[in-house]
């Protein structure tokens, strides 16, 4: 085998032990929210919004809907640019969903980033005024 393609079964091979660790920790996320009973898709595609890391529904006793929009960030350090792309998602995904006609006001929505590492300070500076809240939780 030459060299050079040595090195590209070396990247492919670390390519395909990352996705995996990734896939692990989404899978403990969604375990943990499944757990608090919303009913939950691994990496939904919505219209207009893009990938979903988790993405979960919950309905009340009077039959109204919450929604649940999780990304998962299993690496050492989340950025302030990751976070809003992100708010992006949600506030795209927020806009999209039709008014209560009796109360005038949309579902509630849970937007979560579920991280491993750490948050970048700016990134938290940048979340606390954006509505809906995002929340961000250390697994």
């Amino acid at each position: 085998m030459s060299e050079k393609s040595t090195e590209n079964r070396k990247r492919q091979v670390q390519g395909y032990k990352s996705e995996i660790k990734g896939l692990q920790f989404e899978q403990k996320v969604l375990s943990h929210f499944s757990q608090k009973g919303w009913r939950i898709e691994l990496r939904k595609h919505i219209y207009d919004v893009g990938e979903i890391d988790i993405y979960g529904e919950k309905e009340d006793i009077l039959g109204e809907k919450s929604f649940l929009l999780v990304e998962c960030k299993d690496k050492d350090r989340v950025s302030n640019v990751e976070v809003m792309r992100f708010m992006k998602k949600v506030r795209v995904f927020y806009e999209s969903l039709p008014e209560d006609l009796l109360l005038g006001e949309k579902p509630p929505i849970t937007a979560v980033i579920a991280y491993t590492g750490v948050v970048d300070k700016d990134a938290e500076k940048v979340a606390p005024n954006f509505r809906p809240k995002i929340e961000f939780r250390r697994f």
